[in-house]
């Protein structure tokens, strides 16, 4: 990634090679807020929800801020998925 070399070992992680969404492979945008990384299809749908709510970059396109980078080291899609489906047992 001639952009953000600093995602590469993100986006080679386990974890984040399916969509956090809908377990497509090889996703290539993010919810640079939530952490997490997802499929064209899915970030669609996430940019619907507003930037209120989820602000979608594209892993390959666009240059991504610190803390954007720092978000999706920190959380990825496995931890983003454990918190949110945990809480759907409520």
């Amino acid at each position: 990634n001639n952009l953000n070399p600093e995602l590469d070992h993100v986006i080679a992680d386990s974890a984040n090679r399916i969509c956090a969404d809908c377990d497509a492979k090889a996703p290539r945008w993010a919810s640079v807020n939530l952490g997490i990384l997802v499929c064209i299809d899915c970030s669609g749908a996430h940019r619907n929800l507003g930037t209120h709510i989820s602000v979608v970059k594209s892993v390959m396109l666009d240059k991504w801020q610190p803390k954007w980078i720092h978000a999706v080291k920190s959380i990825g899609n496995e931890v983003a998925n454990a918190y949110y489906e945990q809480r759907m047992d409520s």
